[in-house]
């Protein structure tokens, strides 16, 4: 027998009445009697200083008074100081557009360098295949021309 017998059933049965687990609620009552504030009785509670005792200064008999000081100099004030989040990613920033700048500069100047000597080069060379076809022909002309004199 795998298994055990199987149980009947068991009707649900109600939950038992449980005790309250807070107390019923009470009205407001105010703490401090009417009449009097909170401040009046903690003074009434806290001893009070002592007067102050104040020395008697000795009279300067025949002496004029010293002469006071002169009041020290303020420290000189701080210049206003800017707060700025990100100070140092805003100049690494800075920092890089400016050699990018830098760069772009630099590869245009080459690249219209190279664009001017192939211009010049192609231009060169045009023109002295156009000097050297014109000179043939001005031979070939002048030679059947200059044949007889």
């Amino acid at each position: 027998r795998p298994y055990p017998p199987a149980q009947p059933y068991q009707r649900a049965q109600p939950y038992p009445q449980a005790a309250q687990p807070y107390p019923p609620a009470q009205p407001y009552q105010p703490v401090r009697p009417e009449g009097r504030r909170a401040a009046d009785r903690s003074d009434a509670a806290r001893p009070q200083p002592a007067p102050r005792q104040v020395a008697e200064r000795p009279e300067h008999r025949g002496r004029a008074p010293e002469p006071h000081d002169p009041p020290a100099s303020r420290r000189p004030r701080r210049r206003f100081r800017l707060r700025i989040p990100f100070k140092r990613t805003i100049l690494v920033v800075l920092l890089l557009l400016s050699a990018a700048d830098q760069i772009a500069s630099m590869v245009d100047e080459q690249r219209s360098r190279l664009w001017d000597k192939a211009a010049t080069s192609v231009k060169n060379g045009v023109g002295d295949q156009v000097d050297s076809l014109w000179n043939q022909a001005k031979d070939t002309f002048e030679g059947s021309a200059g044949g007889s004199g």
